[in-house]
């Protein structure tokens, strides 16, 4: 969403003037190559998505439970295709960010975050799937109300937590 957006450009400015440079292209990059490397769990997640919707518009007690079973399908899928994604990529994080050309200081650091980035990463995606759910049973508007306020509130104790205890990246995670 414009909101997820727009406070990920936030968080990247908030790091970058608190935290440094360092931790500002470890953060980008860091999300950049987990994302790239989970992209298979977005095209899995527009399948069950498609999958929910059809089984949501009979309107059946059939289509509805067909629908529960195909959540349940794509969240266990998530996992599935996560965990190896998320192994690959914080074992291979520090030659990658090293094929990227980054000193020794930033690659250190990628493999910690990578951590933390995959863990949040699955997290993420499986509260997307839970989140199509009420999409589809009409509750968009809460969805989008959530959101806003979910990432108002995050980036104003991104805020705090920086200016008050300038954490490191892993910390802030």
């Amino acid at each position: 969403s414009a909101v997820a957006f727009g406070e990920d450009i936030v968080t990247i400015v908030i790091i970058s003037h608190f935290m440094g440079l360092r931790a500002m292209l470890c953060y980008t990059n860091v999300w950049f190559i987990v994302d790239l490397m989970h992209i298979i769990n977005d095209a899995w997640f527009s399948a069950v998505y498609k999958y929910v919707n059809v089984a949501c518009a009979h309107e059946t007690k059939e289509g509805y439970v067909s629908a529960g079973r195909l959540i349940s399908i794509g969240m266990i899928g998530n996992a599935i295709l996560s965990i190896p994604f998320s192994i690959i990529t914080v074992h291979f994080m520090p030659d990658i960010m090293g094929l990227l050309g980054y000193e020794e200081s930033i690659i250190n650091l990628s493999q910690g975050y990578a951590l933390i980035a995959v863990i949040s990463r699955l997290f993420l995606s499986t509260s997307d799937i839970l989140a199509n759910i009420l999409d589809l049973e009409g509750y968009a508007k809460f969805n989008a109300v959530y959101d806003f306020w979910a990432s108002l509130s995050e980036l104003v104790c991104v805020f705090i937590f920086v200016l008050w205890l300038r954490p490191s990246l892993k910390a802030l995670g």
